[in-house]
């Protein structure tokens, strides 16, 4: 019996959550000393992803020497601890609607073009699933002096929490989610076999947020209506004895409904060309 392929979706969402939480630790120095020339010198810690087996690994390995280690350090590491199911989260499963939004006009070299409308699209989509994921923070030091400047950078951020922007799409209803920090801090002091390293100072947050799971969803361009034409004509008492539709008479008049670029309901009068608002009676 032959197995039927399912389709193939990836969109690496899971890994864009990770990357928006990784940059919010991005960029955080801390003071090495004062150089010859007086002034002080900054590093900036970088983060990878990893747990702690892969950064012992990577810091204090047997073919790495004690100058490699220290050049190597204060560095910071996340990874993932869990991956649950949220429970409150979920409503309507099968739930779906569309959106319509109008995409900005760009010249042939993709730059936007300023007040010119572009096509306008239509997107189908589902209700998300949501997870509860959590994920630990470690930073990595080579002296209390750097873990005490990295966490007082850190901690004043959180509290408790921090949003995440993790989608710039107009018709994503995911793009942001919560980070929150679980106020406690773990310290461990590791010490490399052999005895010829420095011990090693390890600092552990925990954090926890929610992230959604989409389903594929569905674009077309919008078949909206943007032009009404509607006709007034007289009727003379013959159609109207006899119950008869149609015009007899002479066009007295009409409506003209436009959608303008910015959306906007218009309404122009057909036989006198004179324009205002849907709530604004015909000309005598």
């Amino acid at each position: 019996m032959a197995i039927k392929k399912k389709p193939y979706f990836y969109d690496a969402q899971v890994k864009r959550v990770l990357t928006q939480v990784m940059s919010a630790f991005a960029g955080y120095q801390v003071v090495t000393g004062v150089g010859r020339d007086g002034k002080v010198r900054r590093r900036t810690v970088p983060i990878v992803y990893g747990d702690m087996s892969r950064v012992v690994g990577y810091i204090i390995g047997p073919q790495v020497s004690q100058t490699n280690i220290i050049g190597s350090l204060p560095i910071m590491s996340l990874h993932i601890t869990s991956l649950k199911q949220s429970d409150i989260r979920r409503q309507s499963p099968q739930y779906a609607e569309k959106v319509s939004y109008v995409e900005r006009l760009r010249d042939p070299d993709g730059k936007p073009i300023i007040g010119q409308p572009g096509k306008r699209k239509m997107v189908e989509r589902w209700m998300p699933t949501f997870y509860d994921m959590g994920v630990q923070l470690s930073l990595w030091v080579e002296n209390n002096d750097s873990g005490f400047q990295l966490l007082e950078q850190i901690l004043q951020v959180f509290n408790p929490e921090m949003d995440i922007l993790i989608s710039n799409s107009p018709t994503d209803w995911t793009f942001i989610t919560t980070m929150f920090f679980d106020g406690e801090v773990g310290f461990e002091k590791v010490v490399p076999s052999g005895g010829e390293t420095d011990p090693l100072y390890v600092y552990h947050l925990n954090f926890s947020l929610t992230i959604p799971i989409s389903p594929p969803a569905k674009l077309y361009d919008a078949k909206l209506i943007e032009h009404i034409h509607v006709p007034l004509y007289e009727l003379d008492e013959i159609f109207q004895e006899n119950g008869l539709d149609g015009p007899s008479g002479p066009l007295l008049d009409g409506l003209v409904i436009d959608i303008d670029d910015e959306d906007v309901l218009k309404i122009k009068y057909a036989a006198t060309g004179k324009k205002g608002g849907s709530n604004e009676p015909p000309p005598p």
